[in-house]
């Protein structure tokens, strides 16, 4: 569908690009990097070391810093808000680094781009994939742009996602991701110390991405005539207990990454 047509990719986080695009993305289409600087000093360190020798040629890294904000939503109580979706801590940052985000999308992306991006929902429950969704969507009307998400949906975000579907229009395709190649970018991001997922992840058989609704064409969630599911599940359990909460919340960044290594958890 999309062989031989020119698109940008744009995601939060690196690694996002090759996690939850694996079957769109290609060496001849642009792929823009949001976040950079990490509250965890060798996940940051990793991410700079990774330009050197990164797998694919047009790369843009915004290298705006993160906002520290991943397990500060309580997603059953989700509010969604224009810089995003409402934060219990760092709200501040993450309402400034919208506008940062926007500002710098807003000169990245040209009039009538078609962009591959994060879903309302942000997939696993991710503020900061809300937050370049948000972005994204702001710009759709003023820069003609064609969006469209993925299908990834975790146990954390199902219900969030029926509160927003009515923004995914009923067209959508398949790609069958390239697990080999999603296999030699975890190595570059294993290797350099900032991979942030389970280092034994493979990809689904199929990606499911659906066209975004422009503006006049969302229609109301109870009277939705939508996306077609099913969607990709994420296996795992991204809802946590209140011992993880507070963890979170709580613990110095770095012995939170050393728990995750030990563990293999996001």
């Amino acid at each position: 569908m999309f062989e031989n047509r020119q698109y940008k990719i744009v995601v939060a986080h690196p690694d996002d690009e090759i996690l939850f695009f694996n079957s769109v993305i290609s060496s001849d289409n642009t792929i823009i990097i949001c976040y950079g600087p990490s509250s965890t000093k060798a996940v940051s360190d990793g991410r700079e070391k990774l330009k050197s020798g990164y797998p694919f040629r047009k790369v843009v890294f915004l290298d705006i810093p993160e906002a520290n904000v991943y397990d500060n939503v309580s997603f059953a109580k989700r509010k969604v808000t224009s810089e995003g979706v409402s934060v219990t801590k760092n709200s501040d940052k993450y309402n400034k680094n919208y506008d940062q985000v926007l500002e710098r999308l807003s000169s990245q992306l040209s009039s009538g781009d078609t962009v591959f991006t994060h879903n309302p929902w942000g997939e696993y429950g991710h503020p900061e994939h809300v937050q370049v969704f948000n972005a994204i969507y702001s710009l759709m009307d003023e820069l003609k742009l064609t969006i469209f998400v993925n299908g990834y949906v975790s146990d954390k975000t199902s219900d969030f996602m029926f509160r927003r579907l009515n923004l995914i229009s009923s067209e959508s395709f398949l790609r069958n991701p390239d697990d080999e190649l999603g296999q030699k970018v975890k190595r570059h991001y294993i290797d350099n110390n900032c991979w942030t997922w389970n280092s034994n992840y493979h990809w689904p058989a199929t990606e499911i991405f659906y066209r975004l609704h422009r503006n006049g064409e969302v229609t109301n969630h109870l009277y939705l005539n939508s996306a077609s599911l099913p969607l990709t599940t994420l296996t795992g359990k991204f809802t946590h207990g209140l011992a993880k909460h507070l963890a979170s919340r709580f613990l110095p960044p770095e012995v939170k990454a050393a728990m995750k290594k030990l563990l293999r958890i996001r």
